[in-house]
């Protein structure tokens, strides 16, 4: 259910899996930026993750992330991004809005 109450199994709207769906549209990327770009810890956008992994929304790759910091300059880390499951369930959305 989502956080937020609206009696969904997984909302889009206002809890912090849409915020984490609305980074990982735009690029994929590791659990620290998700966790920096949203200003959270990062056991919560570990457990929103693996939600949203678990029900096909996202998946994830491990990648080589070229980091600024000198010592981690190639980093090997789990990559998140979107499934096109997210696509089909904003079309939905979108049919359900209008009708």
């Amino acid at each position: 259910m989502c956080e937020k109450g609206c009696g969904k199994r997984i909302c889009f709207r206002f809890c912090p899996r849409c915020r984490i769906v609305e980074l990982l549209a735009e690029r994929p990327m590791h659990i620290e930026g998700i966790s920096r770009a949203l200003g959270a810890k990062r056991g919560l956008i570990a457990y929103h993750l693996l939600v949203l992994e678990e029900r096909g929304f996202v998946k994830s790759n491990y990648g080589l992330i070229i980091l600024l910091e000198p010592e981690q300059r190639g980093t090997a880390l789990r990559v998140y991004t979107v499934t096109d499951k997210v696509e089909k369930v904003k079309a939905e959305l979108k049919k359900v809005q209008f009708q």
